[in-house]
């Protein structure tokens, strides 16, 4: 059995990302059958705090983990087409 590349998945389903840069959890990868590395779980960790600090910074309240993950899912199919992150 070979493991798929995001690439793969993506052209197996015709799927088009709003935006190429769209990082998914370990989680994600491992349901899609994505063999996922340490590097792919620091670079989602990341971007989950970026949510965590932005939120605490623009609207001052304090989030949970789980609120800033469910956050960046909602977000990561919604950015611009011009490629830009919000």
């Amino acid at each position: 059995m070979t493991q798929m590349t995001i690439d793969d998945l993506f052209e197996e389903n015709e799927i088009e990302p709003v935006h190429r840069e769209i990082i998914f959890s370990p989680g994600e990868l491992a349901s899609q059958g994505i063999k996922w590395t340490n590097k792919d779980a620091e670079r989602w960790e990341k971007q989950v705090w970026q949510v965590y600090h932005r939120e605490r910074r623009e609207h001052g309240k304090f989030i949970t983990w789980f609120q800033a993950i469910e956050i960046y899912k909602s977000e990561r199919y919604s950015f611009p087409k011009s490629g830009g992150k919000k």
